[in-house]
């Protein structure tokens, strides 16, 4: 039988981001180690972000993570308006050539409007496929095989190398996967920090450093705010005003909500009858295999699950709270 599922750790949380960086439009950059880039070269990936900027402030591009040498490579960008297209438009450039859907496609609006927007761009074979906000908005066929591995020691993060279109505004939650991710899998870990161990994770910036260093979480490719691993004029500046995450908070004793399991391979929530909440377990990849909306006290039945670790998130009276379990195999 399947032993009884095992919570690991508990959480309260509210959705703010402690720390990230703003950049100045100018000259402000991060550099981190071109590993990760180089390694997918013409493999499937994901790569997304969280970002916040003002269209009118930007240049005509608006630059956000680029590895490129003498313009080819791999480069994560806004481009400006083309093709009759109202706003600047999320982009990837592949060697040299842009693909993009005209008006961020179905968003059909500004991902730079002075509000917090998540970003992904995902290669399954010959294919790019958009995300905003975690809902699909379009799809291009890539021409050719292009690879996104150059010989750049560094990747840039809100500049670029080869042309000098920076970034003005917040970038945050930088993260890369070997593979393409399901828009399942986007919606469901794009508003929560990821283990740094999840699978497929090959590049895992917070940027809520608040010092001269950008983590990377995975472990292999660290890097360092401006030019150098010391204060320099191109170093972008920490601030508080960031886009939404689910930090961790202790949970109060006091708090009216429970999450426990009860030994029978079941998830128990309670909270006042009164109250509302959606309860959403996600594998560790991210992939949502559960929602339900309950009143009062709900028990879910956990034992379909496959052997693994999971987390629960329950949102409800304005605050997210987090349990993370384990199924356990057949024994």
């Amino acid at each position: 039988m399947r032993s009884t599922l095992l919570i690991v750790s508990l959480f309260v949380t509210t959705l703010i981001h402690a720390q990230c960086l703003t950049f100045d439009g100018i000259d402000d950059q991060g550099q981190v180690p071109n590993t990760q880039l180089n390694a997918i070269g013409m493999g499937d990936f994901t790569v997304e972000a969280w970002i916040n900027g003002v269209e009118a402030e930007q240049l005509n591009h608006a630059y956000l993570f680029s590895n490129r040498v003498d313009g080819f490579g791999f480069m994560l960008f806004f481009h400006g308006p083309w093709g009759g297209a109202n706003y600047k438009m999320l982009c990837l450039q592949f060697n040299g050539v842009n693909y993009l859907v005209i008006d961020n496609g179905t968003f059909n609006g500004s991902l730079l409007d002075g509000s917090c927007h998540h970003v992904a761009i995902t290669r399954q074979a010959g294919t790019l496929y958009f995300y905003a906000d975690g809902s699909p908005i379009g799809n291009r066929i890539i021409d050719g095989t292009p690879t996104a591995a150059t010989s750049a020691a560094t990747a840039s993060i809100g500049s670029d190398a080869s042309d000098s279109y920076p970034f003005k505004g917040n970038i945050s939650e930088l993260r890369i996967w070997n593979y393409a991710r399901t828009g399942a899998e986007i919606q469901g870990s794009m508003n929560v920090s990821v283990p740094a161990n999840s699978s497929g994770l090959t590049g895992y910036w917070p940027m809520n450093d608040n010092g001269q260093n950008i983590t990377d979480l995975t472990g292999t490719s660290s890097g360092f705010t401006g030019t150098s691993n010391v204060t320099d004029a191109s170093d972008p500046n920490w601030t508080n005003n960031c886009c939404s995450l689910v930090p961790v908070e202790q949970l109060s004793p006091a708090d009216p909500i429970r999450v426990y399991t009860n030994g029978s391979g079941q998830l128990v929530v309670e909270f006042p009858s009164s109250g509302r909440a959606d309860v959403t377990i996600m594998d560790d990849l991210g992939r949502i295999v559960l929602n339900s909306t309950t009143t009062g006290t709900a028990v879910i039945d956990l034992r379909p699950l496959a052997a693994g670790a999971y987390v629960a998130r329950v949102d409800a009276a304005g605050m997210v709270r987090a349990a993370r379990f384990v199924v356990e195999g057949l024994h």
